[in-house]
């Protein structure tokens, strides 16, 4: 577990710079402009992987959220994730884009799942090894 709060820091911190650099105009189009749909993708990778490191870091402790089981780490990068995009309201060199909220939004739900995937798989691994000996 210390692992993934060392690489959650970490992730978290590439992503600040990231979005420092793009505060500044960093011309982030050059650089993935010849993927198709690359911002979009980028949106679900960088927030999905840092989702499921913050989950994992967490060991997937859930809160009640108007009667769901809600992630606690998704709820932290989702909060994240919204403060940073209405940000871009206040930068000349940024664009506010809902549809950069979407594709978060799935990234985290995905990163999240597959924490919780994760852990259930460790679960199963640790029953089994009781039952072969």
């Amino acid at each position: 577990m210390k692992k993934y709060i060392w690489l959650s820091v970490g992730f978290g911190l590439l992503i600040l710079l990231i979005i420092l650099l793009a505060n500044v105009g960093f011309p982030f189009s050059r650089v993935i402009g010849h993927i198709p749909q690359g911002d979009k993708v980028g949106h679900f990778v960088l927030f999905g992987i840092l989702a499921f490191l913050v989950n994992k870091a967490l060991s997937c402790r859930m809160v009640d959220v108007l009667g769901n089981d809600v992630l606690i780490g998704s709820l932290c990068v989702l909060g994240f994730v919204v403060i940073e995009e209405f940000s871009q309201l206040y930068f000349d060199s940024r664009t506010f884009d809902v549809t950069d909220l979407m594709y978060d939004s799935v990234g985290i739900y995905s990163g999240g799942f597959l924490a919780v995937a994760s852990d259930n798989i460790q679960q199963l691994q640790v029953r089994v090894r009781r039952l072969k000996r």
